[in-house]
């Protein structure tokens, strides 16, 4: 066991006593890495670190927030990540993050990879640093290689390799015309001679192929009178001018026309029994209505409107200048519902009746029939005046 040397015996002055390391007021003593523990740094100082566990860096657990915080609270940094504080991402494990009492700051306590200082040290511009495009650069030298040749000394040298363009060869070469070739396979020659002008082409010779031995330069003649063409252009046969005499030979009983059901095309001999079918197609078209108002459009002349509602309705008849319906025109309206349908005059119409614009009754027909330009007759199952 150690003796303790009283103090008064001590002649030099700077020893110090093993039993004031460490104690207030005294001497701090060192840890195991020869650093003074920060439990005995001044408060002043550190701000009285007091370690507070380790962090995560990646999700910020515990949570940290910039500017917040307890002065001399540090934590050591257990998973690397980019939490920002106070402007500070970049965080390795075994960094500390410091509150000062304002802000978080970071002691870089982490050890650098070899790739790390490597890129620290060439991105330094002070340091003239041997790169690795410096390596790459210096292994593409030749050893041996001497300074920057001259021009005629370079020529030289290139001169002496094999198949090298030679002041010989540009001597030949300044000899040959411009643009002159090899000589030229048959395919060749005639590719040239065939993008020259008015040349004989391919195309030329089939076109030639397909006109006959001995045809002739023939210009189709213009025709004028009831038939008319312009060169080998479409004949025109003029207006009015085929008559019953110069159409084909009608058979006894017949009407020439379209059978009923045969659509669109030429004209046909019909049968009486044909023309029959087509003069009994007594048909007229319906247009339903449903709603409480409608005017009449063109397409109803000639149709059977049907009012069909619960409740009134009211049809209105369009002034020509809207709806331009031919003189002899007719509307056929009926009441098909129970309410009552009214016949109303557009701007300037007029409508003709014995009675009242009313249809008298459910299932009542009335017609109209256009006599002027906005004329209109009524006529039917009329309300009485």
């Amino acid at each position: 066991m150690p003796t303790q040397v009283p103090a008064s015996m001590l002649v030099d002055a700077d020893v110090v006593l093993e039993s004031e390391i460490g104690q207030p007021n005294k001497v701090a003593g060192l840890d195991g890495t020869g650093k003074v523990p920060a439990a005995q740094l001044p408060a002043g100082t550190t701000g009285s670190l007091q370690y507070q566990g380790a962090w995560s860096a990646t999700t910020n657990s515990p949570a940290l927030a910039s500017g917040v915080g307890t002065q001399g609270y540090y934590y050591v940094v257990g998973t690397a990540g980019a939490t920002s504080l106070d402007g500070i991402t970049d965080w390795k494990i075994n960094d500390w993050a410091v509150y000062n009492g304002t802000a978080w700051e970071k002691v870089d306590n982490s050890e650098r990879t070899n790739a790390e200082v490597k890129a620290a040290y060439e991105a330094n511009a002070d340091t003239n640093e041997f790169s690795d495009a410096d390596q790459t650069k210096l292994a593409g030298v030749e050893a041996g290689a001497t300074a920057d040749q001259s021009g005629a000394e370079i020529k030289s040298a290139y001169e002496g390799q094999a198949n090298a363009y030679t002041d010989a060869k540009d001597t030949k070469l300044s000899g040959i015309e411009s643009g002159a070739t090899a000589d030229q396979s048959g395919a060749e020659i005639k590719a040239a001679y065939e993008a020259e002008a008015n040349a004989y082409t391919d195309t030329k010779n089939t076109k030639l192929d397909g006109i006959e031995a001995s045809a002739n330069n023939y210009s189709h003649p213009n025709h004028t009178g009831e038939v008319t063409s312009t060169g080998d252009g479409a004949t025109v046969i003029a207006a009015n001018i085929v008559t019953n005499a110069k159409r084909a030979t009608l058979a006894a009983d017949r009407i020439r026309g379209r059978a009923n059901g045969a659509g669109a095309g030429n004209t046909q001999d019909l049968t009486a029994s044909q023309v029959r079918t087509i003069l009994s197609a007594d048909q007229v078209a319906i247009n339903a209505q449903t709603g409480a108002t409608y005017t009449f459009i063109l397409t109803d002349a000639g149709k059977y409107v049907r009012g069909n509602r619960g409740t009134a309705q009211t049809f209105t008849v369009p002034p020509n200048s809207s709806v331009a319906y031919a003189t002899g025109s007719k509307l056929h309206v009926r009441q098909a519902g129970a309410g009552q349908i009214t016949l109303a005059e557009g701007s300037g119409v007029t409508i003709n009746t014995p009675e009242t614009l009313l249809i008298a009754k459910q299932h009542g027909t009335v017609t109209l029939v256009k006599v002027g330009t906005d004329e209109w007759d009524l006529m039917g199952n009329l309300e009485a005046a």
